[in-house]
């Protein structure tokens, strides 16, 4: 799989399509794992594309866009959303997350169930990137 560059002259619009696009797939390739198949290294490839695609929302500030996407139909799409709008909006992303867990025999509800377990325990925020602003 080839990684995209996210270039300055992307549109805030196109960044959050094409972050719509890698949270479906993330969602797509997690099931992999049900199927007894290796997912590990092109699901991390598509965390490492949607972390590029937030770096660069995040120094246009332009984070806010993601909020939207806590409502998206797909899962793996609220899930990125959720993990990246933590900082911005915690109470919405939370209850995001929350409904994510709850979900019986769904690929993104143990992810979920980690970050917040992450997020509920401030000794381990600083080791989280997309939580801390660059300065």
């Amino acid at each position: 799989m080839k990684r995209r560059s996210y270039k300055k002259n992307l549109s805030n619009e196109e960044l959050v399509e094409r972050y719509i696009d890698v949270g479906m797939r993330r969602h797509e390739t997690s099931k992999l794992f049900y199927r007894g198949l290796d997912y590990v290294k092109p699901y991390g490839i598509l965390v490492q594309e949607t972390g590029k695609i937030f770096d660069e929302l995040q120094s246009r500030n332009a984070e806010a866009l993601l909020l939207p996407l806590l409502d998206h139909e797909n899962p793996g799409v609220r899930l990125c959303a959720a993990t990246h709008c933590l900082p911005l909006a915690p109470e919405r992303a939370i209850a995001t997350l929350e409904a994510i867990k709850a979900m019986r025999n769904h690929v993104e509800q143990t992810r979920a169930g980690m970050t917040l377990y992450i997020w509920g325990t401030p000794a381990l925020h600083e080791k989280v990137r997309i939580w801390n602003k660059p300065k």
